[in-house]
């Protein structure tokens, strides 16, 4: 479970830099008021996907706790 954790960490960490890395490439592509559309675009997508108030997360944790357990198709058919 740590390193399924672990990996979920480093997966936000290697997306949010790419985002800040890719910011100043993008402004010299695009220009600066296609890229604050973007952005923008980008703001309206993250507020949405925090709006499952970690449902993700939890589920990527019972799905973890289920590949354990002895019974894991039965605890993934409840969770489905």
């Amino acid at each position: 479970m740590l390193r399924n954790l672990s990996w979920n960490y480093i997966g936000r960490i290697l997306v949010a830099g790419a985002t800040y890395l890719s910011a100043p490439f993008l402004i010299s592509i695009y220009g600066i008021e296609a890229y604050g559309l973007i952005a923008l675009s980008m703001v309206m997508f993250v507020i949405l996907v925090g709006l499952d108030f970690g449902i993700t997360q939890t589920v990527n944790r019972y799905i973890a706790g289920a590949m354990g357990a002895v019974n894991s198709r039965d605890e993934s058919a409840k969770l489905i």
